[in-house]
């Protein structure tokens, strides 16, 4: 696939299969993308890959059935509503198949563990979190113990890794008024062209 068939694709999915509840807070699964993708491009405007990442971040919540059986032979859901187990590493792997940058497929699969990571570091952040992340953060390992905080910060992108996560936090708003899936179809098409990141 060229970067603008790609773009297109992933633009069709966003809109086909993100009007769905966004697993228990108030707004769909697209508007928060697009709302964590609006305060990515607000810290970083010219960054095209943290913006897709910031987009794309979820996409392993809303990938079809059909397409996840190529990626795992098991599709899990948590219980209470608060999404698909393991849904950042389906969503990188995903991106992976479809030549997205690495930084984008290691943003993507890092904001679950980001999460960990900054209710370890940072007590004020735990509390800030929404009910459904607070829920889902019980399946997800819950906050990094010392030295899974060590090994965290010996890893590449860590900053921007938790900047992505705080973003995603972030975008949870009712009725906030952002750009639509298509402002973000040449951001996506120049980072798969490896372009502006």
């Amino acid at each position: 696939m060229t970067p603008t068939s790609t773009a297109t694709y992933i633009l069709t999915l966003l809109t086909e299969h993100g009007e769905a509840d966004y697993i228990g807070e108030p707004i769909t699964q697209l508007a928060h993308s697009l709302q964590c993708a609006h305060f990515a491009a607000l810290q970083y405007p010219h960054d095209d890959e943290y913006i897709t990442a910031a987009l794309l971040h979820d996409i392993g919540q809303f990938l079809p059935a059909s397409t996840l059986t190529s990626l795992t032979t098991s599709i899990e859901s948590m219980e209470g509503n608060v999404g698909r187990v393991g849904h950042e590493t389906l969503g990188a792997s995903y991106l992976r198949s479809l030549s997205f940058p690495p930084r984008v497929v290691a943003l993507v699969a890092a904001h679950v563990p980001a999460k960990r990571f900054l209710c370890a570091v940072e007590t004020e952040y735990y509390d800030a979190l929404s009910s459904a992340s607070k829920a889902s953060l019980r399946f997800q390992g819950g906050p990094m113990s010392e030295e899974e905080v060590r090994v965290w910060k010996e890893g590449g992108w860590w900053p921007e890794m938790c900047r992505l996560r705080k973003c995603d936090d972030a975008a949870k708003e009712v009725d906030l008024e952002v750009a639509g899936v298509e402002a973000y179809r040449g951001v996506i098409e120049r980072c798969l062209e490896g372009v502006g990141a």
